[in-house]
Formats: C-alpha cells, sequence, structure tokens
C-alpha cells in the first residue's frame, strides 16, 4: 500500500516484532496532508503495549508538521491532515477518521516534550491526484517511550478529530 513506517520512539533492538505499520502520507495542496492506513480498526494495539495503532498514525503527523514547520516556516502556521482507515475507502461506513489540525507551536511544543528520536525515511507524495512524485525525508520520530507512554495517551484522549 504505500511507504512502511518504523514505529514511533522505539528502537527496533527493543522489540522482538518488527516495528513498522503500513502508511502513506500524500500533500493535497499546500498546507493539507492525507495519511492513509490501510486499518479497519486503528484502535488495535500496535505492538502489544498500550500504544494502540492511532496512537503511532498521530505521531507520525506530528513529526511531519514539525519537520514541515522548521524547514519552510513560510508555508503554513498549521497543518490539516485528512486521516483514513481501511486504505481511504469511502464505500464503507465510518471508514473516514476525520480531520486534525496542528499548528505548528502545538507541534513544536510536543517536540519538546518527547523528544527527537532517531530520524527515519518518510516518504510523501506531493501529487497525490496525477501520476506520483514522491520525496523523502529524513525525520527525527518522536520519543515515546517508558513514562511518556502513558503521557502521549491522556493528551490523545483530548486531540480530537475536528470533523
Amino acid at each position: 500500500m504505500g511507504t512502511v513506517f518504523p514505529l514511533v520512539g522505539f528502537p527496533q533492538k527493543t522489540l522482538a516484532q518488527p516495528t513498522a505499520l503500513p502508511m502513506s502520507i500524500s500533500l493535497g495542496d499546500i498546507n493539507t496532508f492525507f495519511l492513509i492506513v490501510p486499518d479497519r480498526d486503528v484502535s488495535q494495539s500496535a505492538y502489544g503495549g498500550k500504544l494502540r495503532r492511532r496512537d503511532v498514525h498521530v505521531a507520525k503527523m506530528f513529526e511531519v508538521t514539525q519537520h514541515f514547520c522548521k524547514t519552510e516556516p513560510s508555508r503554513a502556521r498549521s497543518y490539516d491532515w485528512i486521516y483514513e482507515k481501511n486504505g481511504g475507502s469511502t464505500s464503507l461506513p465510518d471508514t473516514r477518521r476525520g480531520i486534525f489540525r496542528i499548528s505548528c507551536g502545538l507541534a513544536n511544543d510536543i517536540a519538546i516534550a518527547y523528544g527527537a528520536g532517531k530520524p527515519e525515511s518518510t516518504t510523501i507524495d506531493y501529487d497525490r491526484r496525477l501520476t506520483p512524485r514522491f520525496r523523502t525525508y529524513s525525520i527525527p520520530i518522536l520519543n515515546i517511550t517508558g513514562g511518556k507512554v502513558d503521557t502521549w495517551l491522556r493528551f490523545m484522549s483530548s486531540f480530537k478529530s475536528g470533523r
């Protein structure tokens, strides 16, 4: 289905299982991203622990937002994320998860609070409607480990879709 990204904040050697979740990221316009996942149920555990797949997906949104806010500060003050499960299929009920707005200020605060982990390759499709044009960036992952997992889960319980 697209690019596979390693788990947020978990070094490969700390887990016996693979730490990648499939997802694709594309740019819809100057400040709108699409994050599409194949999962029908994003409330399942991402790695057998407390983090759900949705928690990891939203962390990726923050990582990419913070990267663009730092590297292209004149582009936008916030980014909208259209989050779709089930491969983005609109033919089934309850497939769209919603739209999240992440400001550059909030993305920076989250990056400071959780710390930047090891950079990973993150591929973004810049032309999702026509011929795909991919660019790959080296973006630090959020360090959501140890005691920060519960803090992230509390944050996620209040971070809701705008639609």
